[in-house]
């Protein structure tokens, strides 16, 4: 049935009738979209990805899946997809810098396996990069056997240490239009522009993956990126279940690495409210003993908040380097007329 559904997906790509465009139309938009999935294991998960993308992808687009694990290819997709092992056995963070170096589109959307997308789904979201201030456009994230439930609307961080999955639970209708601002997107499938991730510094291999992409978000935000909701690109993913122990391990880790950069006091204050809370959550054994051995073991990260406010300063000079403050920059070829780009925007521009 799998081998069903990718051939059909080939069948629908190969003779589907595509728009005739211009040479200016081709040198303007080839390659501007890459499409990026790192593959960590569990084929069945990926080959329901491909075919996915394999039926509803833009024209002009390429696929790389950066295999992390070895992967044989059963359905000989070599001429649609590339695949391309990485030179060392890594982690997702891993996988996706790795795909970031080879990928040529302007925009690189970042989709796990498992994740399946909807005709339509990317040309919703490219349209916001005609804004040279946007670095991100976020999905709509729904539940692969509820869609109409919403994963994620993008994500938040609170100072205390709370990531919030945005209007979780809520009815897919009732999601704010498009255009709302959001600090991140879900770490499983995300719009970026290429060159904005290249100024302010990619992934960080210290960073688990359920953190990943939320670590970016706060470093473009300092470097004035904006990230958008696109509720009209809509990812289906399947729900995943997170032990107690990893769960309190990777929240604890990532508040010391940046409690610093919120303020110490305000960050502590609403931490200690936050873990009274959360751990009434866990009141039960043996719940309780795995979270407190993950929030324990997490603390050891405190000295790690350096190192991010060394990442930021990072960013900041990368951007000023590439935007000096009394020079005016031209918006990038596909931007709207009319949009004055912030000083990030202008450097993404230019990359």
């Amino acid at each position: 049935m799998l081998a069903g559904r990718i051939f059909h997906g080939l069948f629908v790509r190969l003779f589907k009738r595509q728009p005739v465009s211009t040479l200016r139309e081709e040198i303007t938009y080839v390659s501007r979209l890459s499409i990026l999935i790192p593959y960590l294991g569990n084929p069945t998960l990926l080959e329901n990805t491909l075919v996915s993308v394999l039926e509803n992808r833009p024209a002009d687009t390429e696929i790389l899946v950066v295999l992390g694990r070895y992967y044989e290819d059963p359905y000989d997709l070599g001429d649609e997809v590339q695949f391309v092992p990485t030179p060392n056995r890594v982690a997702l963070t891993g996988c996706v810098n790795f795909g970031l170096s080879l990928a040529r589109g302007e925009v690189v959307h970042v989709l796990f396996s498992g994740a399946e997308v909807a005709e339509g789904w990317a040309d919703s979201a490219l349209g916001h990069f005609d804004n040279p201030s946007v670095a991100c456009v976020a999905p709509l994230v729904v539940d692969a056997h509820v869609p109409t439930r919403v994963v994620a609307a993008g994500v938040d961080y609170l100072a205390g240490g709370n990531l919030q999955l945005v209007d979780h639970g809520k009815a897919v209708p009732g999601i704010a239009r498009s255009g709302a601002s959001v600090l991140g997107p879900h770490p499983a499938a995300a719009f970026y522009r290429k060159s904005a991730i290249l100024a302010v510094g990619r992934f960080d291999g210290e960073v688990s993956d359920r953190y990943g992409a939320l670590d970016l978000a706060i470093r473009l935000k300092h470097a004035n990126y904006r990230t958008i909701l696109e509720p009209s690109s809509q990812v289906r993913l399947p729900s995943e279940r997170e032990g107690a122990f990893r769960r309190a391990l990777e929240a604890e880790r990532f508040f010391w690495r940046w409690a610093a950069h919120f303020g110490w006091g305000r960050s502590l204050a609403l931490h200690a409210f936050y873990l009274a809370a959360d751990g009434c959550r866990m009141f039960w054994p043996p719940r309780i003993f795995a979270w407190t051995a993950g929030r324990l073991l997490g603390c050891l990260a405190i000295g790690d908040h350096q190192r991010c406010l060394d990442r930021l300063k990072e960013a900041e000079e990368a951007v000023e380097r590439l935007v000096p403050r009394d020079m005016t920059v031209a918006a990038p070829r596909f931007a709207v007329a009319g949009v004055r780009p912030s000083r990030a925007g202008a450097a993404a521009g230019q990359r």
